[in-house]
């Protein structure tokens, strides 16, 4: 049984990055929930839902944490196609969230995590510059690490240029969920024909449009559920769910629980 929060349930438009200090933690994620252990380092990306709670009071537990604005990394590229690279990787809510000791990355993630630590306490002459590069640095290894995952056979200037493609389908998608859309509507938006373009961004996202319309729809229904003021029929319709019925039934489906159980879990 979860005690109390260390972090209550929230979403950002930053990107996070917290390290396990001392005890051990439930980690929730969207609908993944994880156990982390002192040591453990987790990144939760743009507008992912997280909390962090004690799972026993009679052992201490902390935790350190960054927030990062993820604009400051588009300000510092020196073209395109890398801001473009990084909006792409930014796009996906599948990037690993959990870096235990374990994993190949731990290393430089707990190095990066000290440092910074380090700097911000001494705050000697320049530790703000040295802060921001450890971030930069610690951001960029994780996304090149998920980059090689999901695109090791693809070469990253014909992932841009494709991505670059749907991206104007995409947007289409994050503004009008709320409303009925068609895939005609969406493929329309790359200029391209429902058939090819659907074989296109399943190529690319491992998904159809119309599944990638029901994510984005979940997605902001998990977003509305944290608000307790909110019923669950006016979740479903903001998120662009016409049935109450049927928006429970996807929830469950792609959740593993109902939209009323995961409200409960997330603010028990």
């Amino acid at each position: 049984m979860v005690d109390h929060y260390l972090v209550l349930p929230h979403w950002h438009e930053h990107l996070e990055l917290i390290k396990i200090v001392k005890g051990t933690v439930q980690v929730k994620v969207d609908d993944q929930t994880y156990i982390g252990e002192e040591g453990d380092v987790f990144f939760f990306n743009s507008c992912q839902i997280h909390s962090v709670s004690v799972l026993n009071n009679d052992i201490e537990s902390r935790i350190h944490g960054m927030i990062f604005d993820r604009i400051l990394l588009y300000r510092a590229m020196a073209n395109q196609e890398t801001e473009q690279w990084i909006s792409s990787l930014l796009g996906h809510r599948t990037i690993r969230n959990q870096y235990t000791p374990a994993h190949e990355l731990w290393p430089k993630l707990n190095e990066g995590f000290n440092t910074v630590i380090e700097e911000n306490t001494t705050k000697s002459i320049g530790y703000e510059l040295i802060i921001i590069s450890e971030i930069y640095s610690l951001i960029m290894s994780i996304l090149r690490i998920y980059a090689s995952e999901i695109s090791s056979d693809v070469n990253p200037s014909r992932y841009i240029e494709r991505y670059s493609k749907l991206k104007p389908a995409l947007d289409y998608i994050e503004e009008n969920y709320a409303n009925k859309i068609s895939l005609e509507e969406i493929s329309s938006q790359s200029n391209m024909s429902p058939y090819h373009f659907t074989r296109e961004f399943k190529k690319l996202f491992g998904m159809t449009p119309m599944q990638m319309v029901t994510d984005v729809r979940l997605h902001r229904a998990k977003r509305l559920l944290l608000d307790l003021n909110t019923s669950i029929t006016e979740v479903s319709s903001l998120a662009g769910f016409y049935d109450v019925g049927h928006f429970s039934k996807v929830f469950k489906q792609k959740n593993g629980c109902s939209p009323l159980q995961f409200r409960k879990g997330f603010n028990q």
